[in-house]
């Protein structure tokens, strides 16, 4: 064989390798290529099938979630009507004894409890809320009379809120017929249509805020709308100071001024 035929040979057999080569290498992608759509493939039906047991485990935990659910509303339900048997007794005591018909006769009562007057206060004070037929006047203004600025507002303050997340439960749970025997068809036809207000939180902390409505209609009717109790109580609890501090700082100062003035 000649040098030229030698290599000849060698330049097929050069070629004939890298085909093979190429040939490999394709095959080898190809097979990893067929590969990952089988390998997502399983991924995919396992995540489904983790899925579908979660599914599955909630679906049957909802017949054991259901009775305890059940049982829970029905017992804040029950507490919520005692609640406003109390409220509504105390009322009444208070009227039938004479106690809520004047300032005087409310610091002679809450006096002669002696430690134990600023609870009932305080109890009054709420329920002063849930019923709103006792003068406002009389509750709030009493209690810087009778413990001073600072406690008579921080009494005042815990006995409105109370007040008022009871209101709030029992309008959650009585609705609007609740409401509609509380107050005047009048009055609760005026403020009805803020409940329909895609801004009622504002609204209601506005009214809260500055005494420009009144606020334990305010307080039943929020009850009614879809406005969460967390939300509810953080309006009540901190726009509610700045008008119970206008009452309690600003009587007192106006109490001593008149008393310096009468000498």
């Amino acid at each position: 064989m000649t040098a030229e035929g030698a290599a000849h040979k060698g330049a097929l057999e050069e070629a004939r390798n890298a085909g093979a080569e190429i040939g490999r290498n394709t095959k080898e992608r190809l097979g990893e290529a067929r590969s990952k759509p089988a390998e997502i493939s399983r991924h995919a039906r396992e995540r489904l099938e983790e899925g579908r047991d979660r599914i599955e485990e909630r679906f049957e935990s909802i017949p054991d979630m259901l009775p305890e659910r059940a049982v829970m509303q029905r017992r804040v339900r029950i507490a919520t009507f005692i609640i406003l048997l109390v409220c509504a007794g105390l009322v009444v005591a208070g009227f039938a004894t004479g106690t809520l018909r004047s300032l005087e006769s409310l610091q002679s009562f809450v006096l002669s409890l002696g430690w134990f007057g600023p609870v009932v206060y305080i109890i009054l004070v709420a329920a002063q809320c849930v019923f709103p037929i006792i003068p406002g006047g009389i509750g709030i203004v009493a209690g810087p009379v009778l413990f001073g600025s600072w406690l008579g507002f921080t009494f005042n303050w815990i006995g409105i809120s109370l007040g008022s997340f009871a209101a709030f439960f029992i309008a959650r749970h009585f609705g609007m017929s609740i409401i509609e025997r509380i107050f005047p068809a009048a009055l609760v036809d005026k403020f009805d249509d803020w409940t329909d207000n895609p801004r009622f939180t504002r609204l209601f902390a506005l009214a809260i805020l500055l005494p420009v409505a009144p606020d334990d209609l305010l307080c039943y009717l929020a009850g009614t709308t879809k406005l969460r109790f967390r939300t509810y109580a953080l309006i009540i609890v901190t726009c509610k100071p700045p008008s119970l501090a206008v009452y309690s700082f600003g009587l007192i100062a106006a109490l001593e001024g008149i008393g310096t003035w009468l000498g």
